[in-house]
């Protein structure tokens, strides 16, 4: 298929697009290095690389509880495997397993295997940190550092609605950026960035390989979008403007807004007669703080000052703080600003 577009992809570094599950050391590991192992039933398998070609023997019909009902439409298996293990092109015996036989190597790209990764110290990885509540530099990153390997995952792993791969890299080119903090950044980008192409912005409300992931979704969506030409004038020149896709539909950026934080959480139009005054504040990692002094709610001038404008022009008023992921946390002094506007003596 022809490629028909370049697609410049940015993401920034706490996206929860680009956010991943804890690797926990697999059941096999723990087996093979006699450590305690964990009560499920199966190993979560993880996305990863072979090292070296491997011969598998895949057990026919296992792909489908009732596949082997229509064994009569199939060609015959490669081979069987006896009761040992042993490998036979012809049965055996009615007792021997059809099997099919492929080579996997180190170009095919990732393959869903188990985590075998431990600690430095021989135990198990049972959380991203190396303790509950370890410092920082004892703790492995969960975050993609770009969408490169998302969307790797994403057409590797993803199936399209007949069973057949999903197709990225087969209809457009990508470049992949690691971008500042998101928030929103897409309407921005629209008013700012003087452009005949289409922006295109996307986000998750799970993480990425969680159960029900909902990015991925959406960022196949997405290119689909761009790569269809459906958002461009006769011109060739976008006539749509900045859109967010999510959940298979397609917002303007000026309009959506996250009313729930769950897929389908996104809305398109707004009521003003319904809308609070709601300021927003964010966190600030670099914000210049006092030397030798602990920080108060003083230090936070503008949400003070804010709550006192709110009181007087705003009776139906609120404030909303973006802290950083995932946690939400902020710096001291912005939370005690904050616990100000809620205390009873500004009811």
């Amino acid at each position: 298929m022809e490629r028909t577009a370049r697609i410049a992809v940015f993401a920034g570094p706490t996206a929860t697009i680009l956010n991943t599950p804890d690797l926990i050391t697999s059941n096999k590991a723990r087996a093979r290095h006699g450590l305690s192992l964990r009560p499920s039933q199966f190993d979560r398998l993880r996305p990863q690389r072979l090292a070296a070609p491997a011969t598998v023997y895949i057990e026919a019909f296992s792909a489908h509880p009732l596949e082997r009902d229509a064994a009569n439409l199939y060609a015959p298996a490669d081979g069987w495997l006896d009761t040992d293990g042993t490998f036979h092109n012809v049965q055996p015996s009615d007792d021997a397993t059809p099997v099919y036989v492929v080579e996997l190597h180190p170009d095919d790209g990732l393959y869903p295997l188990p985590y075998m990764a431990r600690q430095a110290n021989g135990s198990a990885w049972e959380e991203t940190a190396t303790a509950p509540f370890a410092s920082p530099g004892a703790a492995r990153q969960t975050f993609y550092p770009d969408a490169r390997r998302l969307y790797e995952e994403i057409e590797r792993f993803g199936l399209a609605d007949h069973g057949t791969p999903v197709e990225l890299w087969s209809i457009a080119d990508f470049d992949f950026f690691r971008s500042p903090t998101v928030d929103e950044t897409l309407y921005w980008l629209g008013l700012t960035v003087d452009t005949t192409v289409p922006l295109i912005g996307h986000a998750a409300q799970r993480r990425h390989q969680s159960l029900s992931a909902d990015g991925d979704r959406n960022v196949v969506d997405g290119v689909k979008y761009i790569a269809s030409g459906v958002a461009l004038d006769e011109r060739g020149e976008d006539r749509v403007g900045a859109c967010v896709v999510v959940d298979e539909l397609v917002y303007t950026a000026r309009d959506v807004t996250k009313v729930d934080a769950r897929p389908g959480g996104y809305a398109d139009g707004l009521v003003p007669t319904a809308m609070p005054h709601v300021t927003i504040t964010k966190y600030g990692r670099y914000v210049a703080t006092r030397h030798g002094t602990p920080p108060t709610s003083d230090d936070e001038v503008e949400i003070l000052a804010r709550i006192k404008a709110n009181l007087a022009h705003a009776p139906l008023a609120g404030f909303v703080c973006e802290g950083m992921s995932p946690f939400g946390t902020v710096d001291p002094a912005r939370n005690a600003a904050l616990s100000v506007a809620i205390s009873p003596a500004c009811q």
